[in-house]
């Protein structure tokens, strides 16, 4: 039974261990052309664009040329009629006239959506400080910029120090088993040494961690 019991808890470590290793390079959510633009937005601000804020710019900037190509097809329908006031009555049901209103239509729809584009784009939140989805775009299109550098560093170190923490746990739970199955002195012992040199082990992780976002945050800013 008390065999049974350990190897669980290891089964179990090793397989947070295992899921634990796909994290080490971080994936964009994001698609190509959201990833170019919060890549396009860093460089030129060094600030990093959340992914619906890049989705939103993409919208505003397609909705942009259809309005100009709709705009285009209009003042040409327009200029076949010379005025609006030229397609009343029976004119209103020639080609012409057909052209022109529809042109007039599609012209007004698209800065309607346009509008409301914009306005939701501002509306939006815009920046994060997630540098999870910057890094993944910039593996994901290979645009590694030198000002990126300090944050895969700190991606790598958080990711070490996360598998450090988990192995810590780890033993503690193993310490804790020999603490509470062992025998009367030796297996003890061994289980109060083992949770004491894993929290140990966990202490340091921490204090790594705090002084790695306390260098980031100095150089970054």
């Amino acid at each position: 039974m008390k065999k049974l019991f350990l190897l669980i808890l290891l089964l179990l470590g090793f397989q947070t261990l295992a899921l634990a290793q796909t994290t080490l390079l971080p994936q964009a959510d994001a698609g190509y052309d959201e990833c170019r633009v919060i890549l396009d937005q860093f460089e030129l601000t060094g600030q990093i664009m959340s992914s619906e804020a890049a989705q939103s710019s993409l919208a505003v900037n397609s909705l942009q040329n259809d309005v100009r190509e709709a705009e285009g097809r209009f003042n040409e329908a327009q200029d076949v009629i010379a005025t609006e006031e030229a397609c009343q009555g029976d004119l209103a049901n020639t080609d012409q006239c057909k052209e022109f209103f529809a042109a007039k239509k599609e012209f007004e729809d698209f800065s309607a959506d346009l509008q409301e584009a914009t306005y939701s784009k501002l509306a939006g939140s815009g920046w994060t400080k997630d540098t999870s989805e910057l890094l993944g775009c910039a593996i994901q299109t290979g645009r590694i910029s030198l000002a990126m550098i300090p944050y895969f560093v700190t991606s790598i170190i958080n990711y070490i120090l996360g598998i450090a923490g988990l192995v810590s746990v780890l033993f503690i739970v193993i310490g804790g088993y020999h603490y509470i199955w062992g025998g009367v002195t030796d297996d003890k012992e061994k289980g109060k040494k083992t949770i004491v040199h894993a929290l140990t082990g966990l202490g340091l992780a921490l204090m790594a961690w705090t002084i790695v976002q306390v260098v980031l945050a100095l150089i970054t800013g």
